[in-house]
């Protein structure tokens, strides 16, 4: 997964047991303890990495809940190369994607011994997913420092969000009914000079599942690489 490719690459996949008077249940049990696994493949169809995902907490903030997700990234010799913490939220309309959990394993492995702040806010998500559906756009930076010294900055956003249309998609963790949603990111970086790069995500959520698979391409559409769902315990 390049740089430039900072679609999502591991969020939204949580919630609607816990809370399933909110309707949460366009996304996984919201359960402490569970765990999620996701395979990153590049175009040729080999493992570069895999993410699993573990609900470390669980509480309730006003009218909404509050998961607190534990990210652990491992290479494709099973080595562990980053870890992460983010978090995601459930209102009784939406779901908030704390916008950390877009970082790339290859960010998270390069960064690891870095500071690292990040600045976005939430991106939201419908909790009922129609199709025709144009979302709210996203933004994310991140400022990279060593001793406290800045060393590099990057800014992505997360435009043209549309809801297309349903299909069947399989996956290692089994076949799914669908939404698919489509949307554009352009990707800033700043290490002395600036330089931009255009790409676009393509993910599908399925009900109780979440999302399912993940696919990247360059701005002339062309696959450069994949995510799928492997594992959910």
């Amino acid at each position: 997964m390049t740089k430039s490719r900072f679609g999502l690459v591991f969020l939204m996949l949580i919630l609607s047991y816990v809370v399933k008077s909110q309707n949460c249940d366009a996304y996984l049990p919201l359960v402490k303890g569970k765990t999620f696994e996701i395979q990153n493949f590049n175009v040729k169809d080999k493992l570069q990495s895999t993410a699993i995902h573990s609900i470390n907490n669980v509480v309730k903030e006003g009218g909404a809940s509050l998961a607190t997700i534990q990210t652990l990234v491992k290479d494709n010799s099973g080595k562990e190369i980053a870890k992460m913490e983010y978090s995601l939220k459930c209102t009784g309309s939406s779901m908030l994607l704390d916008m950390k959990s877009f970082i790339s394993p290859e960010m998270l492995k390069g960064w690891q011994n870095m500071e690292m702040k990040v600045e976005g806010g939430d991106l939201e998500l419908p909790l009922e997913m129609k199709v025709g559906s144009t979302l709210k756009d996203g933004r994310m930076k991140i400022d990279v420092l060593t001793n406290g010294v800045p060393l590099t900055s990057m800014e992505a956003e997360y435009t043209n969000r549309k809801l297309e249309k349903t299909e069947s998609i399989t996956v290692p963790a089994g076949t799914f009914n669908c939404t698919k949603l489509t949307y554009d990111i352009k990707t800033t970086t700043k290490l002395g000079f600036s330089f931009s790069v255009e790409s676009k995500s393509v993910e599908y959520y399925s009900p109780g599942k979440g999302i399912v698979r993940a696919e990247f391409y360059d701005k002339k559409g062309k696959l450069t690489g994949y995510n799928v769902l492997s594992k959910i315990d």
